[in-house]
């Protein structure tokens, strides 16, 4: 099972080490690819190619 967690750096709750640890809580779901936003609707436009590629579980980390 692949997983893709889309973090968004500039949240106000995200700190550098934080994507590495929620990635390493859902390790269970198998392959956890970590993806960083850089741009406003950069997440939307990750998810949708994670889609395309077949990825089986996208989670949004941070956001304001």
């Amino acid at each position: 099972m692949s997983t893709l967690l889309i973090a968004n750096p500039n949240a106000t709750t995200a700190h550098d080490w934080v994507p590495g640890v929620v990635a390493d809580a859902f390790a269970s779901l198998g392959d956890v690819r970590i993806a960083t936003t850089t741009h406003r609707g950069h997440a939307a436009e990750l998810a949708a190619a994670a889609r395309r590629d077949g990825v089986d579980t996208v989670i949004a980390f941070g956001g304001d």
